[in-house]
């Protein structure tokens, strides 16, 4: 991908964070808002934000980034097809290039694979058994049963899963344990969003093991070795 990135001279607010921001009083609302423009225009976080309206802000912000990358990639793609021209007339380019915009042109040529593919197979004795069939559907389903399960796994929005995240570290059991400002550091560290990625996971969700109540405990733990 090219270094040069285009300049953007926007951004969107989504009529769904509002959830996120009505709740807060308005000093912490006009903190909010400075800080979300700070990091559209350089992507820094410089406000010093309560921890609701911090929140709120990585709410926002992992949306920023998702929009921001959807951005850049449309560039690129722009950019690519300005610098690639038409082949000159009698080019071997140009000859494939009118074969692949032919109505049928990868059509006929799947299809005349296939008749040899046919052919050589019926000169040979048919080796394949109901089992060999049975196997490869037992195979293909066990492949779909798979990628079911992780796509369900990240259906809702990051947002969203960041806001349940948010909520399981603001039970009582956590924080009269390891106290409000521990928690804030903890949940800002593992669910920050991936940056550029169309459907981003958390920091949190791309660990190959996740227990919250163990990684507090070892966060707590390294955070009191810290100040001996």
């Amino acid at each position: 991908m090219s270094s040069k990135t285009s300049k953007k001279e926007s951004f969107v607010l989504h009529i769904s964070q509002y959830e996120s921001i009505k709740v807060l009083q308005d000093r912490d609302a006009g903190r909010l808002l400075k800080a979300i423009y700070q990091y559209a225009i350089d992507q820094t976080i410089k406000e010093d934000l309560s921890p609701v309206a911090m929140m709120a802000f990585t709410f926002i912000k992992t949306r920023m980034d998702e929009d921001r990358a959807h951005y850049e990639a449309v560039c690129e793609v722009r950019r690519n097809s300005g610098r690639k021209g038409g082949a000159p007339a009698g080019n071997q380019n140009a000859r494939k290039q009118d074969q692949a915009n032919q109505p049928n042109g990868c059509i006929n040529k799947q299809n005349n694979q296939m008749v040899i593919k046919t052919t050589k197979n019926k000169q040979n004795k048919h080796t394949d058994t109901d089992t060999d069939t049975d196997t490869e559907s037992l195979k293909r389903d066990k492949e779909e049963s798979k990628k079911k399960t992780r796509s369900s796994s990240f259906s809702k929005p990051i947002e969203e899963r960041q806001k349940d995240f948010w909520e399981e570290l603001h039970q009582d059991q956590y924080l009269s344990k390891y106290g409000e400002d521990m928690i804030k550091d903890f949940y800002s560290y593992w669910a920050e969003g991936e940056q550029n990625k169309a459907n981003p996971k958390m920091r949190r969700e791309i660990q190959k093991t996740w227990n919250t109540s163990g990684r507090l405990s070892t966060w707590n733990r390294r955070k009191e070795q810290s100040w001996k």
